[in-house]
């Protein structure tokens, strides 16, 4: 069994003809047809049940093709790590929500890249949900995300910081005396709210909901320098971590009753590989933790 015979086979599967599979793979039809024909003497299976016009999997085929999908996408999974390993890669590619990365990049970039200057990283803002998903994919290598529960077991991490997110006003707002403010004093109330996806907008939204009522979401957005403005103008309140609030001028932050408080941990792959920059990575931020440079 070769790759290149799972992989002939695989592309007539997903294009139900052995015509198109040899066109699309730029190769001749004869070649895709004795790949498959291969496999079944080697194995002793019929994968295919050949008609007049295309084909159908026999049930030996559909559980072929199953296992080909898995071994197909280990090579290829197992093709890019050897390929970074040969080429020494030095790069780390970071997913972080937008209020992560204003309160935490600016400090450890700095001292990460004194530590380790040769290691480049790639910088990707996007909601928790996003990020998840593209850590999934293998598109990112390791990402900062809030949460309240522990992450599926697929992933491990690591707490970094606990989080207070807080109603923002601008500074002559009435609530913005306050000490603390519940969610339902806020019905009708204009809101500026990042996007959907974005795990603090859910927190919000879901609470709204607990006490049987909506947001009065004035905008959604996925910029911060966005939901800033329209705070600080008056526009609408929102909300932020207390650690971004209190960067701004002429903003006020109040803290919610009950207090809304989220945990940010450090995530990736379990299982994956972990290049020596990821390595770097990841002890780098346990010893900030440990130093309170976070």
């Amino acid at each position: 069994m070769k790759l290149q015979q799972l992989r002939y086979f695989q592309m007539a599967c997903r294009l139900n003809s052995i015509t198109r599979a040899a066109e699309q793979l730029h190769v001749s039809q004869p070649s895709v047809s004795a790949a498959i024909k291969e496999l079944e003497e080697e194995f002793g299976v019929l994968l295919f049940s050949r008609q007049y016009r295309g084909f159908t999997l026999t049930q030996e085929g559909m559980a072929f093709l199953a296992q080909t999908d898995s071994l197909l996408s280990h090579a290829e999974q197992t093709e890019e790590i050897l390929k970074d390993i040969a080429q020494k890669r030095n790069l780390i590619r970071l997913g972080i929500p937008p209020m992560i990365g204003s309160i935490f990049l600016p400090r450890l970039y700095r001292e990460f890249r004194k530590k380790y200057p040769d290691t480049k990283m790639s910088v990707y803002e996007a909601s928790s949900q996003e990020l998840l998903y593209q850590l999934a994919e293998d598109r990112l290598d390791l990402v900062f995300l809030p949460h309240m529960t522990p992450f599926p077991a697929e992933y491990r991490w690591f707490p970094v910081a606990e989080m207070e997110t807080v109603l923002c006003t601008a500074a002559d707002h009435p609530m913005g005396a306050r000490e603390r403010v519940r969610i339902g004093d806020l019905e009708g109330e204009p809101l500026v709210l990042f996007k959907e996806g974005y795990f603090q907008s859910e927190m919000i939204v879901r609470r709204f909901r607990e006490q049987g009522a909506e947001p009065n979401v004035l905008l959604n957005t996925s910029q911060l320098s966005t939901i800033i403005s329209l705070i600080q103008n008056g526009s609408a309140c929102g909300f932020l971590f207390r650690a971004v609030a209190e960067q701004y001028p002429g903003m006020a932050a109040v803290s919610l009753d009950p207090p809304l408080r989220e945990n940010v941990s450090l995530v990736w792959k379990k299982g994956g590989f972990l290049f020596s920059d990821m390595n770097h990575f990841i002890q780098f931020i346990k010893e900030s933790v440990r130093e309170g440079i976070i």
